[in-house]
């Protein structure tokens, strides 16, 4: 796996003078079943490693007027403490408009689906054009079957050589994460995920808030 994974996690650091939770940024695309599988999946794989984590879900929310989602982040934040890590579920347009300064470093979910394909570069143009970002690909199969394994390969190779000809580089992609099981999340995580879950909670060199208390 690319030592580039290292930086998927952005940590938030100092929160009322306590060492803050590791947050991780997924970026919603609208493959809702990828990303909510992702979701799910990686939850479960930190909670079997022992660390107390949760999803925040912001794709849902609409910030009052009074307040900027840089606000409304932190007030999901807090409502959810105290937990080793938070997976922050976010719209790419948060992260595009108003997170464009913090060089972050979101997963994108990616399904085998033509859509979802199409979706995720859209998604990777706007972040890394955009947003300076520097996301991070997560093919994500039903099962890591032989035929499975191939589409996935020349789906990440196809979004791999368009962002190198449209957006000059190459995004950071990790091999394919298979939920075994399809929906059903009361198994054991598999290998790849755990790794996964482990690598996402590595320190970063990463270290500005992106927002602070």
């Amino acid at each position: 796996m690319p030592e580039a994974v290292l930086h998927q996690a952005s940590s938030l650091t100092q929160w009322s003078g306590m060492v803050s939770p590791q947050v991780v940024l997924l970026a919603s695309h609208g493959d809702t079943r990828s990303e909510t599988a992702l979701q799910d999946h990686l939850v479960k794989a930190w909670r079997h490693l022992g660390y107390a984590s949760v999803c925040v879900d912001a794709t849902r929310v609409v910030p009052p007027l009074q307040q900027s989602r840089m606000q409304v982040l932190e007030q999901l934040t807090q409502d959810h403490e105290p937990h080793d890590v938070m997976l922050v579920y976010v719209p790419i347009s948060w992260l595009v408009e108003d997170l464009a300064d913090f060089a972050a470093a979101p997963l994108l979910a990616v399904g085998t689906n033509s859509t979802s394909v199409l979706t995720a570069y859209q998604a990777l143009k706007q972040l890394t054009l955009k947003g300076q970002h520097h996301p991070t690909l997560v093919p994500v199969l039903e099962a890591l079957d032989a035929s499975a394994l191939h589409t996935a390969e020349k789906l990440s190779q196809s979004i791999s050589e368009c962002a190198q000809q449209f957006l000059g580089q190459r995004p950071h992609m990790v091999p394919p994460i298979g939920l075994s099981g399809g929906d059903d999340i009361t198994r054991t995580p598999s290998e790849g995920m755990l790794s996964l879950a482990l690598r996402l909670m590595e320190p970063t060199t990463h270290t500005a808030p992106f927002w602070s208390h």
